[in-house]
């Protein structure tokens, strides 16, 4: 990890265990004794609680690993194991807690990244099997060096404990005011791992959300200041802006802060709220994060105790009512709050002429009723452009465009509310295009990271944008590229299509790649390379083949357009080991060599040298195919696959 990018895939990662204890909060308290009184349930609940280490083990673990595979989180698990339990070894009095997975979780992908996508000619010891062998025995040199120096940090923490604890309701406010300010960043996810998770215990566990399920009197101080703001404040803002929004955008506005105000009250996420204003008037979202912390200073003031086990919506607070300390009194103080942002908003949004939702002037994007825009911006005449789409594809579209194509896209990431861009230099996004395509705000976090901030339909927008992308934002067969003409129209018939390179096939499903994993490209199938002679691998012309010559398409005479995409981030080699037979435009034969690949060059600096083989157009289901059995082919002679006209 480098810098704030590292740190914002360590932020996304966190969200993956994280994303377990609604399920968690809900057994525990549907379970409990004063609700269903169902012991089972209530112990299923928990058990998610006490080994909660082990989840942030296994969850970072594949989050910063780099082909997702479950052998990271097994590798993650291993290394939990030895050091939790290896330093009590040492010294009996050491106890790391969730830190112990938080720290396994950390260290397990720096190895397992090095080796995951060696050696996999055998499937049964290849790289990611070596990776959890070297990462148990790194875990002991991590026993012996926490061995050593955790009872001083232990003793640092215990520190914290005491002057947090001392600090009471001022600690409360300077967690809650904090919190908000690093909610651009996505950093806040880091913060709150030390006091949700690992702050105090109680009875075995630590942390403020776990003391509090656990029965802790004492817990919920850092959880129970978030309920005002996220259930009533926040609306208010909302309700604000619908009130400030122009008249003829108002019935639009006032769908839109409906949707994300219930949002925010319901569940407690509040991104899509925040993110409206925020980078619009930095010194009002000021504002807004010092409201939390004064709600948090007065809540707590006032002996109020309350947890989540998601977040402080309206859901957490009825399952936890009852295990909370004076929780009907979080409803007046909300209901202040809610004045309180309504007025401030209300009047900021008029005298500093906000461009809050409903006040922004116009641009290229439209409603076209539920779930669909309209392009307004195409130029006249532009049928094809001005087409109504789903609102998604647009917003794809647009942001494909701001961001600098595949020219400047890297990796396409998302997390509960926001895209996680990571490109080749951040100065070549256009924000102000970004925002007119519907974004609620964009930060640049470096020279290679940028976010978008989408809300919390912000999956399926990525779903679209990796859709447009290309592999490792490598060039693709797109619609601007030859179609079938009449020379290449799609015939009546069928074709095979012969293995561009010797080696071994295996399943598309299982390139560590999830663009073409999960058949965002198309239907195809990969080869494991045994040289680096690469041949076409049926008739047709070349329509596809870049600078960087680590992909080419072949436009088949029954209309097919064939991707051969040599290695996976290859592109970033820019034709490094590479040397092209061919040229754009050419026609080949069937077997007839298009590259020759230096796969030692490869193998040391790309993520992998498998090869993938996939139609991209076989979405449009104009083609059936039959596929050959798995094993060992020959560059030209053994065939893949037959495919012909449905």
């Amino acid at each position: 990890m480098k810098g704030l990018g590292g740190l914002q895939r360590l932020g996304k990662s966190l969200m993956l265990p994280i994303a377990v204890l609604p399920a968690a909060g809900l057994l525990n308290r549907l379970g409990a004794s004063d609700v269903l009184k169902i012991p089972f349930i209530n112990a299923g609940g928990n058990a998610i609680f006490t080994y909660l280490a082990l989840l942030f083990a296994m969850g970072i673990a594949i989050g910063l690993s780099k082909d997702g595979n479950g052998a990271a989180a097994l590798s993650g698990a291993i290394v939990y194991f030895i050091l939790n339990f290896g330093v009590i070894g040492i010294d009996k009095n050491i106890s790391m807690g969730v830190f112990a997975g938080f720290i396994a979780g950390l260290c397990t992908p720096i190895l397992y990244n090095r080796f995951c996508d060696k050696m996999n000619d055998n499937p049964y010891f290849n790289g990611r099997h070596v990776a959890i062998l070297l990462n148990a025995v790194a875990a002991i040199i991590l026993v012996l060096i926490f061995g050593v120096i955790w009872p001083f940090i232990q003793d640092g923490l215990n520190s914290i404990n005491g002057w947090i604890v001392s600090s009471g309701a001022i600690g409360a406010a300077v967690f809650g005011f904090a919190n908000r300010m690093l909610i651009p960043t996505g950093l806040h996810h880091v913060l709150n791992t030390y006091l949700w998770f690992g702050f105090g215990k109680y009875h075995g566990v630590t942390g403020d959300i776990n003391r509090f399920f656990a029965g802790d009197p004492t817990a919920g101080t850092y959880q129970v200041g978030f309920f005002p703001i996220m259930m009533f404040g926040l609306p208010g803002a909302a309700l604000a802006m619908v009130l400030r929004a122009k008249k003829e955008k108002r019935k639009e506005t006032f769908g839109m802060m409906l949707s994300v105000a219930l949002t925010a009250f319901l569940t407690g996420i509040t991104e899509p709220i925040e993110f409206s204003f925020m980078f619009l008037a930095y010194p009002l979202y000021i504002v807004h994060a010092v409201l939390t912390g004064i709600s948090g200073l007065i809540t707590n003031l006032l002996g109020i105790k309350l947890g989540f086990s998601f977040s402080a919506g309206a859901i957490d607070f009825a399952l936890n009512y009852t295990h909370g300390t004076k929780a009907w009194e979080l409803i007046p103080i909300g209901v202040v709050f809610f004045f309180i942002y309504f007025g401030i908003f209300y009047w900021a949004i008029k005298k500093f002429d906000i461009k809050t939702p409903g006040r922004e002037d116009d641009d290229g994007l439209a409603y076209a009723g539920a779930g669909l825009f309209t392009d307004q911006a195409a130029p006249a005449g532009d049928s094809a452009a001005a087409v109504t789409k789903d609102k998604y594809q647009v917003m794809a579209e647009k942001y494909f465009s701001a961001l600098g194509g595949n020219e400047n896209l890297d990796r396409i990431d998302y997390c509960t509310t926001r895209l996680r861009i990571k490109v080749k230099d951040t100065d070549k996004v256009d924000e102000a295009s970004v925002k007119r395509a519907g974004a609620r705000g964009v930060v640049k976090i470096d020279k290679q990271n940028v976010q978008i901030i989408v809300g919390t339909d912000v999956e399926f927008v990525a779903d679209h944008l990796k859709a447009i992308a290309s592999p490792q934002a490598a060039g693709t067969i797109t619609q601007t590229q030859p179609r079938p003409t009449e020379e290449h129209g799609t015939a009546s018939g069928s074709e095979q299509i012969y293995a561009p390179v010797t080696g071994e096939t295996i399943p598309l499903t299982e390139v560590p790649d999830p663009v073409f994993s999960q058949g965002m490209m198309g239907e195809g199938v990969a080869v494991k390379p045994a040289n680096g002679t690469f041949v076409a691998p049926v008739a047709g012309e070349i329509v596809q083949l870049g600078e960087t010559k680590h992909a080419y398409g072949i436009l088949t005479s029954l209309g097919e357009e064939i991707l051969v995409h040599i290695g996976l981030d290859t592109v970033g080699l820019k034709g490094e080991g590479f040397t092209a037979h061919v040229k754009q435009g050419d026609h080949v034969s069937a077997g007839q060599i298009v590259i020759t690949a230096d796969l030692s060059v490869i193998r040391e600096k790309a993520k992998s040298d498998i090869t993938s083989i996939v139609v991209t157009n076989s979405m449009e289901n104009k083609f059936a195919f039959d596929w050959s059995d798995p094993g060992k082919v020959e560059a030209g002679k053994t065939i893949l696959f037959e495919s012909r006209v449905k």
